[in-house]
């Protein structure tokens, strides 16, 4: 599908250059392998990064400051809107 009109000169600025597009033109019609091994790999990555670099305190002032925000969040009185049609309000 062609467009009416043409922005410029027509060319994508952010298009990608020569080398990167022949790797992309040749992964497409293998997406449907090497997305989920890619995906398990960035999984297995992530798992082994958080076990061993990052180290239980960090863990833990991470898991307190989450549970403070979530107790201050949670006990905040929530503002009931007054709805009513008393003296002719507009809504």
């Amino acid at each position: 599908m062609y467009a009416q009109t043409m922005d410029g000169f027509g060319v994508d600025p952010d298009a990608p250059r020569l080398p990167f597009v022949t790797v992309t033109v040749l992964s497409r019609p293998f997406r449907w392998l090497w997305k989920p091994i890619v995906g398990s790999l960035v999984w297995a990555g992530k798992a082994i990064y958080q076990s061993f670099a990052v180290g239980e305190g960090v863990r833990t002032a991470g898991t307190q400051r989450a549970a403070r925000f979530t107790t201050r969040i949670f006990s905040q009185a929530t503002a009931e809107p007054d709805l009513s049609m008393a003296d002719d309000e507009y809504l």
